[in-house]
């Protein structure tokens, strides 16, 4: 699902910029997009609530992550990436 909004989207804008057609089919065309902007909503807002709990700022660039992890563009930081405690049990 998050794949097909991640490519409606910017052919919905490039629809209603370029294409004459009617106002009711243009705003149509955003509806993909209703969901995902309000998933990027409360994620930001969980963000927020994460910092507030455990006494940190979120930074800019921590948003911009949020935002671009989204729309699965962004490869994961490495920093936050998650390894595994225990070594691999042998065959």
């Amino acid at each position: 699902m998050q794949a097909l909004t991640g490519i409606s989207v910017p052919v919905s804008i490039a629809l209603a910029l370029a294409a004459r057609v009617p106002v009711a089919f243009a705003v149509l065309s955003f509806v993909p997009a209703i969901p995902t902007l309000l998933a990027l909503v409360f994620d930001a807002l969980a963000l927020r609530e994460f910092g507030r709990i455990y006494y940190t700022r979120p930074r800019l660039l921590d948003y911009l992550r949020l935002v671009l992890a989204t729309e699965d563009v962004a490869p994961p930081c490495p920093a936050t990436t998650l390894r595994s405690a225990e070594p691999p049990m042998p065959a």
